[in-house]
């Protein structure tokens, strides 16, 4: 047997304990002031003062060791890393011409708040009979810095240079700047060519990566390496044997981007904010394209340059993928996966979500710290908006912005007149390297937010209260985000324990004080995470992805115990305007589908269950009800999600819905009568109109008396993946064929718009267009009798009640530019406003498309798009064949999810992994108060 032998530790205090031990075993006395005390902090401090020598001599060339930053960025560089650099704010600008000539240039500059930004954009120029005067621009932060203001450091005339004892053609140029934003250099390069052609200013782009090959000419490209000691930049037209550079006395011209990273933000909700240095221009809007951030952190470089090294800078697996997306520091943290581990399966296809890289929010409190809310996050749980205001964008678009990573970023649509994309976004930047045959899709994180609620059972007389709430607020805080913890809940992949919190807590909290603590959880759905990946657009999905906490949910018979899993139920979930029509308007699991399974469902590999939605109606009955038809807030579908042929014998059912008719002073105690599904002694429904339900001519109507509609529909599935990784699968169904933020009970008569009916009539959901039944638009709230299309409005359906007078018109000034020439003629707005406003209206040039005088257009195939909702638009091929029935029955129309959402998410264990693109994160933290007699 060998012998085993024993090492000392590596720090002073380990060294001190362990030679006093030694000491102590031998029998001599090691009382704190002994002679053998000294001699033992001797040893230990000579013995770990070398080890700390050792350290940083021989670790600091070590990357995963290394502590001084340019020893970081040293180290990277030999693994052809390297690291990025400062990143400007971007922003999307709307801006709107006065009359008159326009011309401006790109680069024009913007200021606000003591910053400048310039316009990176082609030049605009229009005249005064252009048409349409807004336009959308694309600014950035920074201070720039032209050749033509400092030629002495910016034109540089190329010569030849000694290199090692060698007599060689300059191959690289100093710039004498700092703080150059990373695609902050623009190099244009004046050269006579090997047969004697001159090219005048020929625009050299920046290399995305100074891992190239061997034979990499370099054409039109250099390579920027920072200088580490100086932190100027260094422009390389031949890199380490690559590339051919630039002949011998070319003229080298340089523009630069100086950039203040994160603290060049603007205040998107103030457009007025933002002033141009051209008269005549009013900004309309901003929108956030891209963040602006500092230099790499050490931390990222040690990360990712192991990462890039090892795959070459070749993307093939997820982990390369990841890689190269952490490297840009718009990116704090990515997950990748490929269409394999999709359901079901997509082979060729791969996803990506972003977690941005932007500071942790701040947290508002009281002045006792009983209440902390982050910032961003205030709104409310429950779910409905003020009868008054059915808009929320400008809260969504406020928690858009700092949460989650903006469209821009990921990919840009932008080009120069060069072909060249403006501000390239992370797949811009992969382009190159990856897999040219993946077809992309994004996804945002799904956070799941958690709201604890604390009771300190007793705070000791000589505790300062407020700065132990203080306390455990931080503590809690740090384990989300990983500060001063060696946890990090707020990131991909994570594992969830609540006894790791408690114990944390406990170190500030006495056995003395004690304390109980409560997490509720909450995934947040709105807009951002409704995806759009189907051939279909009307036809929008959202995927969440759980893990099952415990290792068993299956009872000795075999039978699944669904109480042990996740729960999603929420109440009130489709609740749109506060007090509106239905009471309940509630998401749930229908568990009771697979309870009719009595096969073993612990041998299933699958286990699927619908995901339902409730909503319940009650009204009180008149005389006016003779006519026995109801209009609803909601659609009554058939049983299943299959429409019946034409020729079927079959039958629709309707076993999920349930009415009931009961005195009103009977309410309570719920002694009603259900009413059958009968045509001529109950209740029934046309398919083609379901949000009429009618009563036969044999049920009886006494004044006061209750109708009462229960209505169950299909909204989804829960998917149960019984295999050894546990994984669920959450899907929800989302109908965007409606338009218009509204509860449906706006919109009286509103019928089910896929449906072929026999009469063609006008309807309308928003104030702005009219809607026919048929696949054909016409122009609203006008008559224009004079134009080919023109129907007569007969039929015309309002909206909420809401009546228009075709006849009046109020008088506008005319602005020229109002007047549009489309396929039927031309007519102004201005002869057809209401309410002193500029209407709406609608055109064509083609016979595919009708064109408003707003942002957005609608096509002949029934949906809107809008440039300012363009979300998840980078998809690629079809993943999955789709039953669209299942979208149109959907309760989940698109409008609910224009405000956030909070879908519940209840565990029976206190601990859980996420997976995919699931995010925990700290909303809210909230202390009880008690009684100061406690105290005592």
């Amino acid at each position: 047997m060998a012998q085993i032998i024993e090492t000392v530790p590596f720090n002073y205090n380990e060294l001190r304990t362990e030679i006093d031990n030694k000491f102590k075993e031998a029998g001599y006395d090691t009382s704190l002031g002994s002679n053998v005390s000294q001699l033992s902090n001797i040893m230990a401090y000579v013995a770990s003062m070398l080890n700390v020598n050792t350290a940083l001599n021989i670790n600091e060339t070590i990357l995963p060791y290394a502590t001084k930053r340019e020893n970081v960025l040293e180290v990277a560089r030999n693994l052809s890393y390297e690291a990025s650099k400062r990143r400007s704010f971007v922003y999307d600008v709307q801006i709107t011409f006065d009359s008159g000539d326009k011309y401006l240039p790109k680069y024009t500059e913007f200021s606000a708040n003591g910053k400048t930004y310039y316009m990176i954009t082609d030049d605009i120029s229009i005249s005064e009979k252009t048409k349409q005067r807004t336009y959308n621009i694309m600014v950035k932060e920074g201070t720039r810095y032209t050749y033509d203001q400092d030629p002495d450091s910016l034109v540089v005339t190329t010569t030849q240079i000694t290199e090692n004892g060698q007599t060689v053609d300059q191959y690289y140029i100093d710039v004498p700047y700092t703080n150059i934003e990373e695609n902050g250099i623009e190099v244009y390069v004046s050269y006579y060519d090997e047969y004697g052609v001159y090219h005048d200013k020929t625009q050299f782009y920046k290399n995305d990566s100074v891992f190239i090959e061997s034979d990499d000419t370099l054409n039109n490209k250099f390579i920027r390496i920072d200088n580490t000691e100086y932190k100027t930049p260094r422009i390389y037209f031949k890199y380490a044997g690559s590339g051919k550079g630039i002949p011998l006395g070319s003229d080298v011209y340089i523009n630069l981007l100086e950039s203040s990273g994160r603290d060049g933000a603007l205040d998107t909700s103030k457009p007025e904010s933002l002033k141009c240095n051209v008269t005549g221009i009013t900004i309309d809007k901003i929108a956030l394209n891209s963040y602006g951030e500092d230099e790499e952190s050490i931390e990222s470089i040690k990360q990712n340059a192991p990462k890039v090294y090892n795959s070459s800078n070749r993307l093939i697996t997820a982990e390369d993928y990841r890689g190269a997306c952490n490297r840009d520091t718009r990116v704090l943290d990515s997950i990748i996966w490929g269409g394999e581990s999709e359901f079901p399966k997509s082979p060729g296809h791969i996803w990506f979500s972003f977690l941005p890289n932007i500071p942790n929010k701040e947290y508002s409190h009281d002045d006792l710290n009983l209440k902390y809310v982050r910032e961003y996050s205030d709104y409310v749980y429950d779910y409905q908006l003020p009868t008054d205001d059915t808009s929320n964008e400008a809260e969504l678009q406020k928690y858009t912005e700092f949460n989650y990573i903006p469209q821009q970023t990921i990919k840009s649509n932008t080009k120069d007149k060069s072909g060249n994309v403006v501000n390239p976004g992370i797949w811009d930047n992969l382009e190159g390297y990856n897999v040219p045959s993946l077809i992309y899709h994004h996804r945002n994180p799904l956070f799941c937010e958690f709201d604890y609620s604390i009771d300190v059972l007793k705070y000791t007389l000589y505790d300062d209260q407020p700065q132990i709430r203080q306390d455990i607020f931080e503590i809690i805080n740090n384990a989300f985000t990983g500060t001063e913890d060696t946890i990090q809940y707020q990131s991909f992949n994570t594992e969830y324990f609540n006894a790791s919190l408690i114990k944390r807590i406990d170190t500030r909290i006495t056995d003395i004080s004690g304390f109980k603590m409560k997490a509720n959880t909450h995934i947040i759905l709105n807009q951002n995470t409704v995806l759009n990946e189907n051939e279909d657009q009307n036809c929008r999905d959202i995927y969440i992805p759980l893990s099952v906490p415990y290792e068993n949910y299956f009872d000795d018979s075999g039978k699944l115990m669904y109480e042990q899993l996740p729960s999603i139920d929420t109440k009130n979930f489709m609740r749109y305007i506060d007090g509106n029509a239905h009471y309940d308007a509630d998401i749930y699991t229908d568990w009771s589908f697979v309870d009719k399974d009595d096969t073993k469902q612990k041998l299933k590999p699958l286990i699927i269950a619908p995901i339902k939605s409730r909503q319940k109606l009650a009204k009180e009955l008149s005389d006016v009800d003779d006519a026995k038809v109801f209009e609803l807030p909601f659609r009554i579908y058939p049983d299943g999600f299959v429409e019946l042929p034409e020729d079927s014998e079959e039958k629709y059912t309707y076993s999920d819905t349930k009415v009931y008719i009961y005195n009103k002073e009977n309410e309570l105690i719920k002694e009603r009568f259900e009413v059958p599904y009968d045509e001529e002694n109950g209740w029934h429904i046309n398919p083609e109109y379901p949000n009429r339900l009618r009563l036969g001519e044999n049920v009886e109507i006494p004044d006061g008396k209750i109708l009462e509609v229960d209505h169950n529909g299909f909204c989804g599935f829960y998917y149960l993946f019984n295999s050894y990784t546990k994984e669920i699968l959450i899907h929800l169904f989302v109908d965007d064929t409606v338009s218009g933020y509204r509860d449906e009970a706006l919109s009286s008569n509103a019928n089910d718009p896929n449906a072929d009916y026999k009469n063609c009539y006008f309807y309308t959901n928003t104030d702005n267009y009219l809607y026919s039944n048929t696949q054909h638009y016409f122009y609203s709230e006008a008559k224009l009798k004079d134009v080919q299309n023109y129907a007569e409005l007969a039929n015309f359906v309002p909206k909420g009640g809401m009546t228009y007078d075709f006849n009046r018109a109020n008088s506008v000034n005319q602005d020229p530019s109002t007047i549009i020439t489309g396929a039927s003629g031309s007519f102004s707005s201005s002869d057809y406003s209401m309410d002193n406003k500029s209407i709406s209206y609608l055109y064509s040039n083609n016979e595919n498309t009708y064109y408003s005088n707003e942002t957005n257009y609608i096509t002949l195939n029934g949906y809107t798009l809008d440039s300012d909702e363009k979300t998840n638009v980078y998809t690629g091929a079809i993943v999955k064949a789709i039953n669209k029935t299942m979208y149109k029955r959907s309760a989940l129309k698109m409008d609910l999810f224009k405000n956030n959402r909070n879908l519940n998410l209840v565990y029976k264990s206190p601990n859980f992994k996420v997976i995919k693109n699931v995010i925990p994160k700290l909303r809210s933290v909230t202390f009880e108060t008690i009684d100061d007699t406690l105290n005592s």
